[in-house]
């Protein structure tokens, strides 16, 4: 049976890790939303700059997923 203070440290567990993933959801959609800056660039550098936002982005999204699949 879990104690007050574990429920407590349940829901505070529960409710950072949602409030984390509307952090990373406005991220990801700030990084994403790009298509004004690469207007100027040729083909090859938004080649390179979508995949190293896709090396950033996917271990990221792989942590909060993880994190996330804990809390619950």
């Amino acid at each position: 049976m879990n104690t007050k203070k574990q429920v407590m440290f349940q829901r505070f567990k529960q409710a950072a890790v949602v409030a984390t993933a509307a952090g990373v959801t406005a991220a990801s959609n700030a990084a994403i939303d790009v298509t004004e800056i690469t207007g100027e660039l040729s083909g090859a550098q938004v080649a390179g700059a979508t995949v190293a936002a896709a090396a950033i982005l996917i271990p990221l999204g792989i942590k909060v997923f993880k994190y996330i699949r804990s809390a619950f």
